[in-house]
C-alpha cells in the first residue's frame, strides 16, 4: 500500500513537472517523462535491494559509478573546452524552416533579405 501510494505521489510530481511537455509528444519533455515513470516503477518494485551485496548488484554498482565518473569527466572538459572561439564570438545560428525539417548555420556577418530588412543568412 505504502508502495503504491509512493508511486502515485512521485506521478503526480512528474506530471504536475511535465504538463506541457505531455501534450506535445513531439518534444523531448514528453520521453523524459516517460523515462522518469519507468524508473519510479523500478524502483518501487518489491525486490528491489533484496540482495544488496550479490554479484549482480556490485556489477551494477561498479557500472553506476563508472558512469558517474564519465559525467563528471563531461563536466570538466565542456568547462574547460567548451568555451567560444574569438571567429564565433559575434556569431549567430540562425534557424529556417524548410518543409518538415529545420536547417541552421552560423552567420558572421548580416545580410538583406527579400524585404531589405538585416536577416542573418
Amino acid at each position: 500500500m505504502n508502495a503504491a501510494i509512493a508511486f502515485l505521489a512521485g506521478t503526480l510530481f512528474l506530471v504536475s513537472i511535465s504538463r506541457r511537455s505531455l501534450l506535445n509528444p513531439r518534444s523531448h519533455g514528453f520521453y523524459r517523462f516517460i523515462a522518469w515513470e519507468c524508473m519510479l516503477v523500478l524502483v518501487n518494485l518489491p525486490t528491489w535491494g533484496d540482495d544488496p551485496y550479490g554479484p549482480l548488484q556490485l556489477v551494477s554498482w561498479a557500472l553506476q559509478l563508472i558512469t558517474l565518473a564519465l559525467v563528471a569527466h563531461a563536466v570538466h572538459q565542456l568547462q574547460k573546452f567548451g568555451r567560444l572561439s574569438e571567429a564565433r564570438r559575434g556569431a549567430v545560428f540562425v534557424r529556417k524552416n524548410v518543409g518538415a525539417r529545420h536547417e541552421g548555420h552560423l552567420s558572421v556577418h548580416p545580410t538583406p533579405d527579400v524585404c531589405g530588412t538585416a536577416f542573418f543568412a
